[in-house]
């Protein structure tokens, strides 16, 4: 079995009781990895230097690494606020610094949206790293990245090689109520590792199948895909289509431009809305 690739999430809030999120993934180095060494080794390396790049009234409150095993996600997280640089006012919450990080041999990019940032490195609508407090944030942002390549960490992006799609599916339900499904053609190649694949059905009787979402399966051949949960499906009346999107991870090697960016803040993060009363469904 491979060793998975983990996900570390980094969760900010903002002054404006808004919050963000940052992934990072990383491989690690064995089938079963020390997450809670994974964690400590993210906070005090990773984000310590980024919780320095945020204005005082931003902060680092929670962080967290997973990857998924057998029927299951491991996991580990912690709360814990690591505020921004003291006497530093933060940008607004919709901006960003758009970061690019490339690969070994510049081929593959991700652009890294920071929020948070000092107001005052960006000034004339663009962001000025040579200016004096420009020149003090970067030395930050300079220990930030030389964490992220070290490690290294990097992104999960598509393999277009292993990645499939195909009409012309078909599905019986077994005697358990998970859903078999059978593929077209020469199918999905071996995934490896647990074998738990993530796949989105669509098209399934005339487009009123349960069936018509993304559904984790269980693989056993190349063309055949069991539901990893019991889903209450009908008979099949019309066939559908599939598609498969395999990952692959690439490192960080280097980063690229930095350039003013636009991030539109959702609903603050950690707060949960209030509960309405059970209606009957019609």
């Amino acid at each position: 079995m491979p060793n998975p690739v983990l996900k570390f999430q980094a969760v900010f809030s903002g002054g404006e009781g808004y919050g963000w999120t940052e992934i990072h993934n990383a491989q690690a180095d064995g089938e079963t990895p020390n997450l809670t060494v994974q964690l400590t080794n993210f906070r005090n390396n990773v984000l310590l230097p980024r919780a320095l790049m945020l204005g005082e009234d931003c902060a680092i409150v929670g962080f967290r690494v997973s990857y998924p095993r057998e029927g299951a996600i491991a996991s580990y997280a912690l709360r814990e606020k690591i505020p921004g640089s003291s006497g530093k006012t933060s940008a607004d919450p919709t901006s960003s610094l758009a970061t690019n990080f490339v690969n070994a041999n510049g081929t593959s990019r991700k652009v890294c949206h920071l929020r948070g940032w000092w107001d005052d490195i960006a000034y004339d609508e663009s962001f000025h790293p040579e200016s004096t407090i420009g020149q003090e944030w970067m030395t930050h942002f300079v220990v930030w990245k030389a964490a992220l390549t070290a490690k290294p960490y990097g992104w999960l992006t598509k393999d277009a090689a292993a990645s499939r799609s195909g009409a012309g599916v078909t599905y019986t339900v077994n005697n358990s109520g998970h859903i078999v499904f059978t593929l077209p053609g020469a199918g999905i190649p071996d995934p490896g590792g647990n074998r738990n694949i993530e796949v989105r059905f669509s098209g399934f009787n005339n487009k009123s199948s349960i069936l018509n979402r993304q559904i984790l399966c269980q693989w056993t051949n190349a063309t055949t895909l069991t539901s990893v949960r019991v889903i209450g499906a009908s008979a099949m009346t019309t066939t559908g289509k599939y598609n498969y999107r395999a990952l692959t991870f690439i490192a960080y090697s280097n980063t690229g431009s930095i350039s003013l960016g636009e991030r539109r803040m959702g609903r603050p993060l950690n707060r949960y809305p209030g509960r309405h009363k059970a209606q009957p469904l019609s």
